[in-house]
């Protein structure tokens, strides 16, 4: 019987793909490495934390990170960090991450502390609009952040009507003349009611009070009435308040006008404070100015978890079993009654959150996706896309470059893309989870609400930080390397919340929900040796290889590694032939030295080269063999390997088997051809 070597390439090293049967590019595992443009994979960043101002951690005493939020100010002359943690609000200004500061309401210390639930939850939630940063949680009041002080968002209750504490008839015959005062030439009788509204800093109009008692009186010639006012105060927010009046509510005879204008209301003035309590009225009918209609005025909703901005108007979320409310035009914090819209029905589930495009906003529920579309002028109307796939992790939903938008559903990942921008392709919801089944099996679903997703665009990712294992807390991040549709994943991650810079920088930020060893807010980077003090891992593991539609067994001789010479290579292999997951073979350099450098290519590479004798080269391919061994030398069907480093850069562009067949080691095609076929 004959034998003879043969050489089996692995020129284009694929992602992650754990179903049975596969292609020999694919990998089994990718831990802690990043795909590299030039081709295969190398180490990936680590992470640090991002403030480094002082000789101890300033983050210790906050305990776990609840939320983070970015916020810039002045066209991102400022910009701030918004930290949530220990029941409380925090800050950090970017540009120099020199002090962590509590934050407090104005005029209120109680503004500044949020509850935190103990189980798994929606983070709190952001929004920045018009120069202000939103936060809402569906749990406490909402708050806006206007790079000083945080203050509620909004109004939560109609104000007390106005009180009239007296009537002066002719106070104003010889001092100011016939004109001034209430009441009409033609009338000797008269009545009037009056609203008040509140309004806060950023020029917020809260709902209109209910009417107050009518007062009344009698004018006589040349001699109009004044009337005296008791006005509300409001709270810290309130910085002024507007009053309405009614026309005169009698006509000639004396008698009550019920119907028509008659009960409109008109602006009246506005208090420009919110200490003065009394005011006089002494305005006729035609001093009055523009009616206004109460209905154009609300609160904010009780209860609302989510928010997004779409079509110039704030839409909330969460608060009301399949309604969606929306702000009055040009406003951001006032919510009619009336404003609102239903999208799905109570089997499409609870509202997991909403994220907008260009021509529609999305609205994910557990069990469906709906998207609103319209205007303030031609009203919203709500459509159903898919009833068959949800979201189930809120702030898992992220926009990815030239794909559509990733969110984590009931199965797994998901990608929606289609014609949200009128792109005339169809709108569809893509699984992305299917080569990854085995690790989307270990995602703790009753923990998944707390999931965290957001795409790096250094390096084309989109990061998905889930809890595994059982765990109640994120701690694994599963990234899709969307430039080449390829899974891989990053251990040692406590990615309690995330947030992508608003600036130029663009990093990605994270706070820690393992306050016990990694207390703070991290920052990722290629530039970061470790995490925050544990060495990054990097592994690549190979499918189970048949080697291909020739043989049905060989004998593997040696794995030869192609890798990027940095001068430091600590590379080991570990295999297993057969799928016998519990026999497992180690190779690490020191075992096998003699055999890790092909001699016939050397040169000289950073870390090595000697200044002044050595030739500089540019990085290149450095081949790195390894033997392997079977038992007895007998012959395998398949054959798996991983390469793997502690501590030290790798970096993957290929392998090549060496394995040694016989002629009658020989089939027809491989029994998974079918199932390969059109497989990404």
């Amino acid at each position: 019987m004959s034998f003879e070597d043969r050489k089996f390439l692995l020129n284009k090293l694929g992602g992650i793909d754990e179903r049975w049967q596969t292609s020999p590019s694919a990998a089994r595992r990718i831990r802690d490495m990043v795909w590299d443009p030039k081709g295969g994979w190398r180490t990936s960043g680590g992470y640090e934390l991002i403030y480094t101002g002082a000789s101890s951690n300033p983050w210790t005493a906050l305990g776990d990170i609840e939320s983070i939020h970015w916020y810039s100010e002045h066209s991102g002359a400022r910009q701030h960090l918004i930290i949530q943690a220990n029941g409380r609000w925090y800050q950090t200004l970017e540009a120099s991450k020199e002090s962590v500061d509590v934050l407090v309401g104005k005029g209120a210390v109680s503004m500044g502390t949020h509850s935190t639930p103990t189980s798994p939850h929606a983070r709190t939630q952001s929004l920045a609009w018009a120069g202000w940063l939103y936060l809402i949680s569906g749990t406490d009041r909402p708050l806006v952040f206007n790079g000083r002080y945080l203050q509620q968002a909004g109004f939560d209750t109609q104000p007390p009507p106005p009180a009239p504490t007296f009537i002066v008839d002719a106070m104003y015959a010889n001092t100011q003349g016939a004109d001034v005062g209430i009441g009409d030439d033609s009338a000797s009788f008269w009545a009037r009611r009056y609203r008040v509204s509140y309004v806060n800093e950023r020029g917020q109009e809260g709902p209109l009070s209910e009417p107050s008692a009518m007062v009344s009186g009698t004018n006589e010639e040349d001699a109009k009435t004044c009337v005296g006012l008791s006005v509300p105060r409001g709270g810290a927010h309130i910085v002024a308040r507007r009053l309405y009046g009614t026309h005169n509510l009698l006509d000639s005879d004396g008698q009550l006008l019920l119907e028509g204008e008659a009960q409109n209301f008109y602006f009246m003035a506005e208090i420009q404070d919110n200490i003065q309590t009394s005011f006089e009225d002494v305005q006729a009918d035609a001093d009055l100015a523009a009616v206004v209609n109460p209905d154009n005025f609300g609160v904010w909703p009780t209860g609302a978890k989510y928010i997004q901005s779409f079509k110039n108007t704030i839409f909330l979320a969460g608060h009301q079993n399949n309604k969606v409310s929306f702000s009055a035009v040009g406003t951001s914090e006032v919510f009619p009654a009336g404003n609102s819209i239903r999208v799905g029905d109570d089997q499409s589930g609870e509202f997991t959150g909403m994220y907008p495009t260009k021509n529609a906003l999305l609205v994910f529920k557990r069990n469906a996706i709906h998207m609103i579309k319209g205007d303030q002028v031609r009203g919203f109307e709500a459509f159903t896309l898919t009833k068959t796939s949800g979201c189930i992790g809120p702030d898992s939903i992220a926009e990815v470059p030239g794909m559509g938008v990733m969110f984590l559903g009931n199965k797994g990942p998901m990608l929606l893309e289609g014609a949200l921008e009128n792109t005339g392709t169809p709108t569809r919801v893509v699984p992305l989870w299917t080569p990854i089944p085995d690790l989307v099996e270990r995602i703790n679903k009753g923990a998944a609400i707390q999931a965290q997703g957001a795409v790096y665009l250094s390096d084309r990712e989109y990061w998905l930080a889930v809890p595994m294992d059982g765990s109640s807390r994120n701690n694994v991040v599963l990234v899709y390397h969307y430039d080449i549709g390829a899974w891989s994943y990053r251990e040692t991650m406590p990615v309690g919340c995330m947030v992508v810079t608003g600036d130029h920088r663009e990093e990605l930020l994270f706070g820690s929900n393992n306050s016990g060893t990694s207390a703070g807010v991290f920052v990722y980077s290629h530039g970061s040796s470790d995490k925050n003090g544990t060495a990054i891992s990097p592994l690549y593991e190979t499918t189970d290889i048949d080697f291909g539609d020739r043989y049905t067994a060989v004998v593997p001789e040696t794995v030869t590694a192609w890798v990027i010479g940095y001068g430091n290579q600590d590379a080991r292999i570990q295999y297993t032939v057969n799928r016998n997951y519990t026999q497992r073979y180690s190779l690490g350099s020191s075992e096998d030295s003699e055999n890790q450098q092909d001699t016939t290519n050397d040169y000289d590479v950073l870390g090595t080269a000697e200044w002044g004798s050595s030739l500089w080269y540019n990085l290149r391919p450095v081949p790195v063999t390894f033997n392997v061994y079977t038992k007895d030398g007998a012959p395998v069907r398949e054959f798996r390997f991983e390469i793997s480093s502690d501590g030290h850069m790798l970096q993957l562009v290929g392998a090549e088997i060496l394995a040694s067949v016989t002629a009658s080691d020989t089939k027809t095609e491989p029994l998974h051809i079918d199932l390969v076929v059109d497989r990404k």
